[in-house]
């Protein structure tokens, strides 16, 4: 027997045949246990996914109050992970102006060069701890040019 590879700990049965998608192989153990697979993924949506499931919101924004459509925000300082203290429930409008206060024009001017040399949205926003809306709004902006006197 092995251990299952997404960290629950449990066993893992043995293969009874060769299976290409899974990549199962006859007579080895499989690497999951079935429906285990990728369960703890740290993707930016894998995240936001078991934290939508795990922590139902409450529908009230931590910032204004407004009891609106809110989203999870990431503490700024804070690495994206499952544990609920990391983030803050807001608004759309709130987390919006949360995540825009911690991009100044060196960061957004650095954010469009790194995205000109291939680093994807999603490692941006993972990066700067700011949502995927943000490093698009970063990518859109006019950055300004410095003024020399």
């Amino acid at each position: 027997m092995s251990l299952c590879e997404c960290g629950c700990g449990g066993e893992t049965k043995i293969a009874v045949r060769n299976h290409t998608k899974s990549g199962a192989v006859r007579g080895q153990p499989h690497r999951y246990i079935v429906g285990h697979h990728g369960k703890q993924s740290n993707t930016y949506f894998a995240i936001h996914k078991y934290l939508r499931r795990t922590y139902p919101k409450t529908g009230a924004c931590d910032e204004c109050g407004r009891r609106k459509g809110t989203e999870y925000a990431l503490i700024h300082g804070c690495s994206y992970s499952r544990n609920r203290q990391d983030y803050r429930e807001l608004c759309k409008a709130c987390h919006r102006r949360y995540d825009q206060s911690e991009l100044d024009w060196a960061k957004v001017a650095e954010i469009q060069c790194r995205n000109a040399a291939g680093v994807s949205i999603s490692q941006l926003a993972g990066e700067y701890g700011v949502d995927h809306q943000s490093i698009r709004t970063a990518l859109a902006a006019v950055v300004p040019s410095p003024v020399f006197s």
